[in-house]
């Protein structure tokens, strides 16, 4: 069976160490290992860039300013940036 793996989320990486990371690879290793064949469409990054290291690769200024800033007014800025996403060609498409 041919299945995609869709994941619409800019800022998900499958290569990422974090827990979505690993369950998006795990998923779809069963999924070959059960013999399917997976198109992963991942509007994330699949691989890390070189220059990321498996920590957080946010900037060191967030976390200063974070704390300023009420969940909601933190939860409106990441929805800004989500439509800027939307408007444009994501620098970070990319198919495996």
């Amino acid at each position: 069976m041919k299945i995609l793996y869709y994941s619409p989320y800019p800022n998900l990486n499958l290569s990422a160490p974090a827990s979505y990371g690993t369950h998006m690879r795990e998923m779809i290793t069963t999924f070959e290992r059960s013999g399917h064949e997976i198109l992963p469409v991942i509007m994330g990054r699949i691989h890390l860039a070189d220059k990321e290291s498996a920590e957080s690769t946010k900037p060191r200024w967030i976390d200063f300013i974070k704390p300023y800033f009420g969940k909601r007014i933190w939860q409106s800025l990441k929805d800004l940036k989500l439509l800027a996403f939307d408007k444009g060609e994501p620098k970070s498409w990319s198919r495996r």
